[in-house]
């Protein structure tokens, strides 16, 4: 267990795969390069349209861009827009890929925790028979290898641990130590517009790891909580998960 992620980041529970080591110190590169990129870099793709590639549209055509497809085709060949885009798409893949090396490390051993994990409060309820449908599978949604559906191992929970410290780095912990901001956010709205309203089900569609399913459980802790998914091995982690943290959801497929 690295001291740096239990001492104040993510917050620990049966199933997150902890980095050590060189695989730390490569996943807090890219979370710094990301921030410095969302930071520092990408406002300029907005003053190189503004000063160079609006005015310059403005003069050929003597009106501005009516929509985004119009923006696009200038800014496609802009220099500036082009770095920015490069380095976009290589930070995503260096994310993934430093989380990823860290859990092929310990995958039997992520694999034991979920089957072991404690039990008792909410249910998980696997289909194997359903198909993931073209649209899941044709692409790595995010960038992120093997997208959500794929199982490399039977029990296979690599998708969700990869999908859950990935994203925490990808957001530099922005949305808290549970990634739950999503989660919570909705309930602050429903709330302000639902006042005393208290739902007896809720359902969550598309929980992948259940991050923003669980803030529902402590919103409303009357309230049967589920939350279903297409993929099997995202469900698995977000069941180990959710009773590791003891959160009572019932999670299908």
């Amino acid at each position: 267990m690295n001291p740096s992620v239990a001492a104040g980041e993510q917050e620990l529970h049966a199933v997150l795969p902890v980095p050590a080591g060189d695989d730390f110190a490569r996943q807090e590169f890219v979370k710094s390069l990301k921030y410095q990129l969302s930071t520092r870099i990408a406002p300029g793709v907005r003053d190189s349209y503004e000063k160079k590639r609006a005015p310059e549209f403005y003069s050929r055509a003597g009106r501005p861009p009516v929509d985004r497809r119009e923006v696009r085709e200038r800014m496609a060949a802009d220099p500036y827009f082009r770095m920015w885009s490069a380095l976009e798409r290589s930070s995503q893949e260096l994310l993934w890929k430093s989380v990823q090396v860290s859990i092929e490390r310990q995958l039997p051993q992520l694999v034991a925790a979920a089957r072991t994990a404690p039990r008792g409060l909410g249910t998980l309820s696997l289909d194997p028979t359903l198909q993931a449908p073209g649209y899941v599978t044709a692409v790595d949604v995010h960038l992120m290898p093997g997208g959500y559906h794929t199982e490399v191992c039977e029990e296979d929970v690599a998708p969700g641990a990869l999908y859950d410290r990935g994203v925490y780095l990808y957001t530099n912990g922005r949305m808290g130590p549970r990634n739950a901001d999503p989660g919570d956010s909705a309930i602050a709205f429903f709330k302000a517009t639902f006042p005393g309203f208290a739902p007896k089900r809720i359902l969550d569609l598309g929980c992948t790891v259940g991050n923003s399913t669980l803030p529902w459980v402590d919103a409303f802790p009357e309230a049967e909580v589920h939350g279903t998914d297409l993929c099997a091995p995202v469900l698995r982690y977000a069941h180990a998960r959710a009773e590791s943290l003891g959160k009572r959801v019932h999670f299908s497929q």
